[in-house]
């Protein structure tokens, strides 16, 4: 497919997306099929042990059914150029990770909500707070739901070692997994430390290339290449276009944490500049603001105690400031980097697929 057919949506503009691809329902229906199956079975398993780790199972499935688009799962078909019942212990591998670091994730950002319901956080403290003061039962809350993303983990692995591809495949793919979950790992740690360690300098691009990029895109997209036996060449251009989407994803996320509709994110939009989160969006913000946003940022930015009302003005500094669009401007760049990729793909099939999806992710509301 020529580059100039390559056709980029604008950002607002939601009524020309395409619907689902067949793949990605196909892979979807698939996926959370085997997803239930497999979760169910720890279930079961987990009855024979107490009753109250088969509720925790319980609600991991509740938690990894609950929403979520299976972009990762589909990616991993798309990788491989079709859908195929052989690869969904694979596919499925994918969204195990993802649910798993968001598991994480939701921890380290001291939120209880995820997709608008309840996360392992937020169903466990509802558990414990009868029983135990607020900061205990928040502690043991998140200690259970630091072992459920420990648990989803180990069942990813499990997904990729009891699948019926070749012994020789599942070594590749396990040491792809590896590489995925040890990325995200560094991008979190350093996303972490970003936000108070003031001595250590930490770009947040290679931040977003490790902390989602990897493991979210050029992960999955491998995956399904390796498993296709697919040349060099396409994988290449696979993993090029992974990393690009990836970081303009993290950008587009990183302003809908601010600026997006919380009834569409299902998370506060002040959570981010209440937790320090040094961002792209901040960066720029930083170099931008003159002395008068200067001083409200210092005083607000970071500040638990601060006002929604002082955190309202700190995000209409954002705009003022010209960070918000420059940051709309770099999300923009990355998204057309990605689709300069496509061209460099033998399959029409996936250049045709991941069009698509980069016209969907653009024009995302969470």
């Amino acid at each position: 497919m020529p580059v100039a057919q390559l056709r980029l949506l604008p950002y607002n503009d939601s009524t020309m997306l395409r619907p689902h691809s067949a793949l990605l329902q196909h892979t979807t229906q698939a996926v959370d099929s085997y997803l239930t199956a497999l979760i169910q079975q720890r279930i079961d398993e987990a009855n024979t042990l107490h009753t109250s780790y088969k509720q925790f199972w319980e609600n991991i499935l509740s938690v990894t059914t609950s929403g979520g688009k299976r972009f990762r799962p589909y990616l991993t078909m798309v990788g491989y150029g079709s859908f195929s019942e052989d690869i969904v212990p694979v596919a499925s591998a994918q969204e195990l990770i993802h649910t798993a670091m968001l598991v994480h994730d939701d921890i380290i950002d001291q939120d209880m909500v995820r997709r608008g319901h309840k996360n392992m956080s937020g169903i466990y403290n509802d558990k414990y707070s009868p029983l135990l003061d607020e900061a205990s039962a928040r502690h043991h809350a998140d200690s259970v739901a630091i072992i459920a993303g420990d648990a989803l983990i180990a069942e990813a692995f499990f997904a990729v070692s009891s699948s019926s591809i070749s012994p020789e495949l599942i070594r590749k793919i396990t040491t792809r997994l590896h590489a995925s979950i040890f990325e995200v790992i560094g991008g979190e740690f350093m996303d972490v430390e970003a936000a108070f360690v003031k001595d250590m300098s930490y770009e947040p691009l290679i931040v977003s290339r490790y902390k989602t990029a990897g493991y979210g895109f050029i992960g999955p997209l491998l995956t399904g290449a390796y498993c296709a036996n697919a040349s060099e060449k396409d994988c290449t251009a696979l993993e090029a276009y992974g990393g690009a989407i990836g970081i303009a994803f993290q950008l587009q996320d990183d302003l809908l944490g601010v600026f997006g509709d919380e009834n569409e994110t299902g998370k506060s939009t002040l959570g981010d500049l209440r937790e320090a989160k040094a961002t792209k969006l901040i960066e720029i913000h930083k170099t931008k603001m003159n002395e008068k946003q200067a001083a409200h940022f210092n005083a607000v930015f970071g500040n638990q105690q601060a006002s929604d009302s002082d955190l309202h003005s700190l995000k209409a500094d954002l705009i003022a400031s010209g960070a918000r669009k420059e940051v709309e401007t770099l999300c923009e760049t990355y998204y057309k980097k990605a689709l300069s990729a496509l061209p460099e793909l033998s399959s029409s099939t996936q250049q045709a697929e991941l069009l698509g999806l980069t016209n969907i992710l653009m024009a995302r509301s969470s």
